[in-house]
């Protein structure tokens, strides 16, 4: 892939996914694409961004950011470094939310 582009991840989902990256890259941004339909409280419908390759080994410091959801802003501009790798810990709602992640 010719420098400056970047790749993504699509998720549909509720838990842990780890993105295909185990090791250092930058995180461009997160587009939530559908929100979820159903009522989400503020404990179901964070997701979580990791430093890392699983939310085992996180810590503070490897959290590079939680979004909550909110109606009307779906995207969400990072251009942050990650150094171990990208792991993103999705809400606990019933319905799973629609995600793309792009990074290099």
């Amino acid at each position: 892939m010719p420098e400056g582009f970047f790749h993504y991840k699509h998720v549909v989902s509720t838990g842990v996914t780890t993105i295909a990256v185990s090791q250092g890259g930058l995180l461009h941004g997160i587009v939530f694409n559908q929100l979820a339909t159903n009522a989400v409280t503020a404990s179901t419908g964070l997701t979580t961004i990791y430093d890392a390759t699983t939310t085992a080994a996180s810590t503070d410091a490897s959290v590079i950011g939680i979004i909550g959801i909110v109606a009307g802003i779906p995207e969400y501009i990072y251009d942050v470094q990650f150094k171990n790798g990208l792991t993103l810990q999705v809400g606990s709602g019933v319905t799973p939310l629609d995600i793309t992640v792009s990074f290099r």
